[in-house]
């Protein structure tokens, strides 16, 4: 039988607080003026945010925290695009980005970054980046030809860049979103802007198949994609006809799609994480009040709140759960010109809950006190027929048995004494 004090206070120490207002510590970053475009977050090991990001002046740059403590550095002198940052298995930062002309890789080796272009890629849009198991990066990418812009594929095979035309119909390859399951295979999510379609694509180790996943209005800017632990898609993206933050998972036979949140002109640029029991998490941008909005899916329903006190128009949000599963964003607060970093704060317990707690102990303390009288009492109780039967086998009227029989008396009215001391009845 489980202790039902133990049950109590198990349940307390996994409860897991939901944020409100003030539960979000905010951040500057980086304020030298017009800084923080094109936001990525990503946490180390150790769950330390860096943040790679772009300056109206070109200048790319990474954003790390040690401590209370940001250290910033400027990766190239030439930006212009979506960046994207992810970290190989040692702990160290990779990025992908572009100037006016090329498309660009980064990576940190511990003293100092090493840039690559990726050769015929000279106009394009929205790259994102993953390492596979060999950390080589991987990019999707729109790569423009003309007017019409296809969705992409750019990998480092070990000895050059190898690019591949994932969808050649027109206007693919904006907003793309990549991810690599298990076996390494490449998942990309993407607007199909010439159809205004949510699109997916994914590699099945020999040819790329390619699904349309929402065709409802105008949908599919800005997605972004995670893979839960069996591998299936999940998207959040923007329903420009509605003006709504919409998601879909794969159940692993049709697409599902809900709409997060229709509260006006809301999920603009949307990030997506999944917490360890696959509850997807969403940082995204209010257009109507210009401010930072957070929706958690607690398993019933989505809880949606304001980040207060970001800024006055704020966009290019980033999110990622640290170990623990609370979220951490990256944004630029647009109307200040900086880079801003909101984290969840876990609260302290309050005096409530800890009157709480120690109403919960004094309850244990009573209920193990009740536990022993009953056991107690049960013992008595045993004993007592024991020594009756015995009387009996003994024989009535004899010396012995007289014996016996006042012994039982008295542990009877010890127990009927103890019984109304512990507050039961005659018959409990």
């Amino acid at each position: 039988m489980y202790d039902p004090c133990t049950i109590i206070l198990g349940v307390l120490c996994v409860a897991t607080p939901i944020p409100s207002a003030e539960s979000w510590r905010i951040e500057t970053v980086d304020s030298g003026g017009n800084l923080g475009l094109c936001t990525s977050l990503a946490l180390d090991a150790l769950g330390n945010p860096r943040i790679s990001y772009y300056a109206v002046d070109g200048h790319l740059k990474y954003a790390a925290r040690n401590g209370d403590t940001w250290q910033i550095q400027t990766v190239d002198t030439a930006s212009s695009t979506q960046t994207s940052l992810v970290f190989d298995g040692a702990g160290n930062p990779h990025i992908s980005y572009g100037d006016f002309r090329a498309l660009k890789y980064a990576a940190w080796d511990g003293s100092t970054w090493h840039i690559q272009t990726i050769p015929n890629v000279t106009r394009f849009n929205d790259p994102s980046l993953a390492l596979n198991a060999a950390g080589n990066p991987c990019i999707s990418v729109g790569i423009q030809k003309d007017i019409n812009s296809k969705l992409s594929y750019a990998y480092w095979d070990g000895s050059g860049w190898q690019v591949q035309t994932v969808d050649d119909h027109y206007g693919t390859g904006r907003d793309t979103s990549l991810a690599l399951d298990s076996a390494g295979n490449p998942r990309i999510s993407y607007s199909d802007s010439w159809n205004d379609d949510l699109k997916y694509a994914a590699w099945d180790g020999s040819t790329w198949q390619i699904e349309t996943v929402d065709s409802d209005g105008r949908v599919g800017m800005y997605s972004s994609l995670a893979l839960d632990s069996s591998g299936n898609p999940c998207i959040s993206y923007y329903d420009v006809t509605n003006r709504d933050l919409k998601y879909a998972a794969w159940n692993g036979a049709h697409w599902q799609i809900q709409t997060v949140d229709s509260a006006g002109r809301v999920g603009y640029h949307p990030s997506l994480a999944l917490d360890a029991f696959d509850n997807p998490h969403i940082a995204y941008d209010d257009a109507d009040f210009d401010t930072l909005k957070y929706a958690a899916w607690n398993g019933s329903v989505w809880e949606i709140q304001t980040v207060e006190n970001v800024g006055d128009h704020v966009v290019d949000t980033s999110l990622a759960l640290d170990p623990s599963g609370y979220p951490r964003i990256a944004c630029y607060d647009m109307s200040s010109g900086v880079l801003r970093y909101v984290e969840f704060v876990v609260p302290e317990p309050s005096a409530m809950v800890l009157l709480g707690i120690g109403a919960i102990g004094l309850l244990c303390r009573a209920m193990h006190r009740r536990k022993a009288a009953i056991e107690m009492r049960s013992r008595t109780q045993r004993e007592c027929f024991l020594r009756a039967t015995e009387s009996r086998r003994i024989g009535p009227n004899t010396p012995a048995a007289t014996r016996i029989l006042e012994e039982v008396a008295d542990r009877t009215n010890c127990l009927l004494a103890a019984n109304q001391r512990n507050g039961g009845g005659a018959g409990s």
